[in-house]
């Protein structure tokens, strides 16, 4: 079997926790580049990858790297990739491209000479794709006169798990909520709380991780449309992954204030197969408390939240009590707690008047937030 070149790509500022993540998956020497880490495997750590990741945004395969400034030069390289290694010609095509300093700038005129290429190669012509999640689709990336062309091998993007199909305001991506429970040191024996719940995203990512299910478990995937997918390869890696999945060892908590949002967190976690590990609440933050028999070491511990942020749900001013009731709860009756929240301001941070650190920095729905983290008492 020929060895891959797999790009996994992630959000910004998460590409050293995702090489940290894949090198636990058994990858072997993954390295950061920007926007992603990449390393060289065969099918079987492309189909974990996807299977595992719970920060990655989507898996490529680079089919080929070459020069081309002009579209002869495109056409002619294009042609020689082996693509009937991947694509196949009964289903659609979606070609996607971007051009960064290039001689080749016009993106329609370098996808219809990469669709040239690739029916010259298969001696058919492919569809065009219709739709957001095509089964194939080729990714062509023009920097300084430089074409990278890979195959996405995941389909819809892998924060997409599939259970989420009810929101609340301000929702934070899956594959987000995984990274800040991976950044502030979440472990599975540790009990977690997130008091301002909304859709139920840090409850249930972190019961998944827990009870060591794949976040890709309950979806599917492009390269199982591929022309090489091998089906008792990933039969195997679902039966072992099915086989590993275990209860949790500590409480794992989600709470809301508002009744609609719990119900959307219930919801979720049903079809994300963790509802009987998640209990839900419906409270104010003020009335939050810790589990009982976890209040105090060696039993704490975590208080996470991604609390609503002044530009996207009202006036800073007027969020400022919602923070301070935070770290008056925090300081009260989690003393004993690591306490993480996300914030896009730190005077809102300051607010909650716990001595934290941000440790973490990221865009979630077209906001800078940062993630403050408080170390247990």
């Amino acid at each position: 079997m020929s060895r891959l070149e797999i790009f996994v790509a992630c959000p910004p500022a998460l590409e050293e926790l995702t090489r940290q993540e894949l090198f636990a998956l058994g990858i072997n020497q993954p390295s950061t580049v920007a926007g992603g880490v990449q390393f060289t495997g065969f099918l079987r750590h492309l189909y974990r990858v996807n299977l595992w990741s719970r920060l990655a945004s989507r898996v490529l395969v680079r089919v080929g790297d070459f020069y081309a400034s002009t579209f002869s030069e495109l056409v002619s390289r294009a042609s020689h990739l082996p693509w009937e290694e991947t694509l196949r010609v009964d289903l659609p095509l979606a070609v996607r491209v971007t051009c960064h300093k290039s001689k080749l700038y016009h993106t329609d005129g370098v996808e219809e000479r990469v669709r040239a290429a690739i029916q010259k190669r298969l001696g058919m012509a492919l569809r065009p794709a219709q739709g957001l999640a095509p089964a194939q689709q080729v990714v062509v990336r023009l920097a300084h006169d430089t074409c990278t062309i890979s195959v996405d091998s995941s389909g819809e993007h892998l924060h997409q798990r599939g259970y989420r199909l009810q929101t609340a305001k301000a929702p934070i991506r899956e594959n987000l909520a995984a990274a800040v429970l991976a950044a502030v040191g979440y472990q599975p024996e540790q009990a977690l709380l997130d008091p301002t719940c909304g859709a139920g995203t840090f409850p249930i990512e972190a019961a998944l991780i827990a009870s060591h299910t794949p976040p890709g478990l309950r979806r599917e995937f492009a390269f199982q449309e591929w022309e090489n997918f091998d089906p008792a390869e990933w039969n195997l890696q679902l039966e072992e992954a099915e086989a590993a999945i275990h209860p949790p060892t500590a409480p794992i908590v989600g709470s809301d204030r508002d009744a609609g949002a719990v119900e959307a967190s219930q919801a979720n976690a049903e079809r994300a197969g963790v509802a009987q590990w998640v209990e839900w609440q419906c409270k104010p933050l003020s009335a939050v408390q810790a589990p009982a028999g976890w209040e105090t070491p060696p039993q704490a511990g975590f208080l996470v939240a991604n609390l609503p942020y002044g530009l996207r749900i009202g006036d800073t001013n007027q969020l400022r009590n919602l923070y301070a009731t935070f770290g008056r709860v925090a300081q009260q009756r989690f003393a004993h707690w690591r306490v993480a929240f996300l914030c896009n301001s730190p005077s809102l941070a300051q607010a909650t008047q716990l001595i934290s650190q941000r440790s973490l920095s990221f865009e979630n729905g077209g906001e800078k937030v940062g993630v403050y983290v408080k170390s247990a008492g």
